[in-house]
């Protein structure tokens, strides 16, 4: 443990080491034998027993833990005590970590679970094994059917859609070089491109995202942070709000309280570009609600 070969760098103290050796030699660590409380083995199936008379299959507890803080039922809780871009944040980090990257859905849950606890009497608590299965049980777990139309008809509430354009040239364009959710949707539709440049189209449901993109030819670049083009059944376009609560762009600040924009009301940045001339832009978003500013 001491020679434990740490990620990014970091490492013990060679002092500390050396007092912890200490340590071990006035207090030695005799290993007694455990009962063993599972046998599973590679993929195999752990059984958990919250009591004599409940026995529940939660197969690899990791993935078994990630999918209940997905489910739109624990988001919800969550949301109840944090905000949106706390939640999307903990999810995108468990989604890019390589070192124990669930541990911040490990410490949600658990936090979540004392509120519960906080806020009923300990006889009417349930056991955290059956707590946890109220959210699996939820419709959007279970059944994929109501998940998806329930799902598809609130995604435009809360997907952030960001607009790029070099303009200059009929030669001028964009190039994602990489971007943080990989869920999202990038396009180059052809009604974006004319003699003044080509645009992309980066629409995102994650609430928060990092992207980099390669500017081709020297020019302005446009950015807009805008919500999804939704339209009725005669083509008239409704406004669907996004809050955007952060906009950075290489390092410095541009938004950083609510900004509420739809389609034909965007928010939009613009900075002068030379060829091969590469930016990174950070932005968080959230359905609008009662904290948001028009």
């Amino acid at each position: 443990m001491l020679n434990f070969d740490f990620e990014g760098g970091r490492y013990i103290e060679k002092t500390t080491i050396a007092h912890a050796k200490e340590l071990n030699k006035q207090f030695p660590f005799f290993k007694k034998k455990q009962p063993i409380i599972s046998d599973a083995k590679n993929n195999d199936e752990i059984t958990v027993i919250s009591n004599p008379k409940t026995v529940v299959k939660i197969g690899d507890p990791d993935s078994f833990l990630l999918n209940i803080y997905k489910t739109k039922a624990f988001r919800g809780t969550f949301t109840q005590i944090f905000s949106n871009s706390v939640y999307n944040k903990i999810l995108n980090d468990a989604k890019k970590s390589n070192f124990h990257p669930n541990r911040d859905i490990y410490a949600s849950i658990a936090v979540v679970r004392m509120m519960q606890i906080a806020q009923k009497s300990q006889k009417h608590v349930d056991s955290f094994i059956n707590w946890l299965g109220d959210f699996k049980n939820f419709p959007d777990y279970t059944d994929s059917n109501v998940s998806g139309k329930f799902e598809n008809s609130l995604k435009k509430f809360f997907t952030g859609r960001i607009d790029l354009k070099n303009f200059g040239g009929q030669n001028n364009s964009v190039e994602v070089l990489s971007f943080s959710d990989k869920t999202a949707k990038i396009d180059y539709p052809g009604w974006f491109k004319n003699n003044q440049g080509a645009g992309m189209i980066f629409r995102s449901t994650a609430g928060i995202c990092d992207i980099k993109v390669k500017c081709i030819g020297n020019g302005e670049l446009k950015i807009y942070l805008r919500g999804l083009d939704f339209r009725d059944k005669n083509g008239i376009r409704l406004p669907i709000y996004i809050d955007f609560t952060t906009f950075i762009v290489e390092g410095k600040t541009i938004l950083k309280e609510s900004k509420l924009v739809w389609y034909d009301k965007p928010f939009i940045f613009n900075k002068n570009v030379t060829n091969g001339e590469i930016v990174k832009l950070h932005a968080e978003w959230k359905p609008f609600d009662n904290q948001s500013v028009v």
